[in-house]
């Protein structure tokens, strides 16, 4: 018994002892510290630190050679967040220019996307937000226009107002179904 209890603490410390500590914003991918997604840096080791991306941008997915690595920028910011449609590339330091992370601007009236990695315009905006509903799709230029769901009322993505769904009936038939149950167990 007492063998048992010092092989499993030996195992412990040696997996504690192993564990990879890195730096604030970061995580170890196979046992090598990289920057989060959304955040660059030249280094994510323990005591180091990386530094997120401008409000709107993001990064590839964390990598040496995408958001960790020697003469890592505000450049390793590439990809428009969620929501966000891209106006300009990533540019990397070119004097006088310092390095810039991509443009990425905010969808309007309730449109949105998945993100954007290319250089477009409104029409990257082409789906609706949670809550809202799709009355003209996008097109070149234009981002879709949404219509907010009618009050009690939700949809993701759809394009009729037909697709709104009560928020409420689900809540009451999980109410009515406890108090079956309920009322079952006390009986």
């Amino acid at each position: 018994m007492n063998k048992s209890i010092l092989l499993i603490a030996f195992v412990l410390f040696a997996a504690y002892a192993n564990a990879q500590t890195c730096g604030t914003n970061a995580s170890s991918v196979s046992g090598t510290c990289l920057c989060n997604q959304g955040y660059y840096g030249t280094s994510a080791a323990q005591g180091q630190t990386c530094t997120q991306c401008p409000t709107g941008t993001t990064t590839a997915a964390p990598s040496t050679t995408s958001n960790t690595m020697a003469g890592a920028d505000v450049s390793a910011c590439t990809q428009c967040s969620a929501n966000y449609q891209m106006t300009a590339v990533a540019a990397a330091a070119a004097a006088p220019a310092p390095a810039a992370a991509a443009t990425c601007v905010a969808c309007p009236n309730n449109s949105g996307n998945t993100g954007a990695t290319v250089v477009g315009d409104l029409s990257q905006c082409n789906i609706c937000k949670a809550g809202y509903y799709q009355t003209t799709a996008a097109s070149t230029g234009v981002a879709s226009a949404c219509q907010q769901c009618p009050s009690g009322t939700s949809v993701a993505g759809s394009t009729s107002s037909t697709a709104c769904t009560s928020s409420t009936t689900s809540s009451k038939m999980l109410f009515a179904s406890l108090a079956i149950l309920i009322t079952s167990l006390l009986a």
